[in-house]
């Protein structure tokens, strides 16, 4: 685990987010005024900060210490979680919002982290999943040439450990215990909108779906 740690803490402040997908996220959080919201891979801050200034409490969790120096100094609170380890160190039903952006598809077991956050979000709440589509139609393509590679960057990056489609984004979801209740995904290119949302597993180049508890 500690090369894991050396892994994320080196590449600590060098995360890059598009403003698409900023926005995106921003967008679909809602009203955020006294809200209590956990930002899982907080990294440096730069999406739980733009929270906070919306109104929310905001703890921000990651792997990094190097990245948590700097986090701190812009949120709440923070801490110190490596998400594989097991149970998160928070009570049952503590957030009204959970964030999680570009984080599953680094995890191990990410249904059993998905249960954890289930178990410490409010009966009422959110919770915001991010994760880029590795049946892009651009990918397709790549693969359909016969070319794969890891990169230190975007949809391949060297620390990702599971790839998520439409569906199985979907099914992972609903096997924790959530249904996804709205869908604003990233489109590479604007044209055809409408053709867009009809099929995101085939257009979507990063999902960003929201989602609440089932019952």
């Amino acid at each position: 685990m500690n090369n894991i740690k050396n892994h994320y803490d080196q590449k600590a402040g060098n995360y890059i987010t598009s403003d698409v997908r900023l926005s995106k996220v921003l967008e679909i959080c809602a009203n955020l005024k006294n809200k209590k919201v956990l930002d899982v891979g907080c990294s440096t801050g730069y999406l739980g900060q733009k929270l906070e200034k919306r109104g929310a409490e905001v703890t921000g969790i990651d792997i990094s210490k190097v990245a948590l120096k700097k986090a701190q100094e812009v949120l709440s609170f923070t801490k110190v979680v490596d998400l594989n380890e097991g149970e998160l160190p928070f009570k049952d039903r503590t957030f009204d919002l959970i964030v999680a952006s570009e984080i599953i598809e680094h995890l191990f077991k990410p249904v059993i982290v998905l249960k954890e956050l289930r178990r410490i979000l409010k009966d009422k709440g959110g919770i915001i999943i991010t994760t880029p589509n590795f049946l892009y139609w651009g990918h397709r393509l790549r693969f359909l040439i016969g070319r794969f590679g890891y990169t230190d960057e975007g949809p391949f990056d060297v620390g990702h450990i599971h790839f998520y489609t439409y569906s199985t984004l979907k099914h992972d979801l609903e096997k924790a215990g959530f249904e996804v209740v709205k869908e604003d995904h990233v489109n590479a290119g604007e044209t055809f909108e409408s053709t867009k949302k009809a099929h995101p597993g085939l257009f979507a180049y990063q999902f960003i779906v929201k989602c609440r508890k089932l019952k």
